[in-house]
């Protein structure tokens, strides 16, 4: 049995986000970029995919990887790398990017 009789009914803590409530629903395609400058995350709207985004990650200018992710996925990515490893938001992105998916 538990020894706190009431635990469940406290209140709900509520961590403070730096970036705006838009990036949080995912509305909004964004870059991050690490403190030092050297990695570089762009979020793009995938094109054709209403809930799907493009993640391109770079280092030191290179693009390193491309990848085809939904919307949760995009909204934990984002809030990992802004509230864990102190990327900063520079650039929201409009313009869809297409990712070709090859199946064999």
């Amino acid at each position: 049995m538990c020894q706190l009789p009431n635990w469940h009914s406290a209140p709900v803590a509520r961590q403070f986000c730096p970036y705006n409530t838009e990036v949080i629903k995912g509305k909004t395609q964004m870059q991050l970029i690490s403190k030092d400058g050297n990695m570089q995350c762009d979020f793009y709207p995938a094109a054709g995919l209403t809930d799907k985004f493009v993640q391109v990650t770079s280092f030191q200018g290179k693009e390193m990887s491309e990848r085809l992710i939904s919307k949760k996925d995009m909204q934990y990515e984002a809030d990992a790398r802004i509230n864990q490893h102190g990327y900063e938001v520079t650039k929201f992105h409009t313009q869809p990017r297409v990712k070709f998916m090859v199946a064999c």
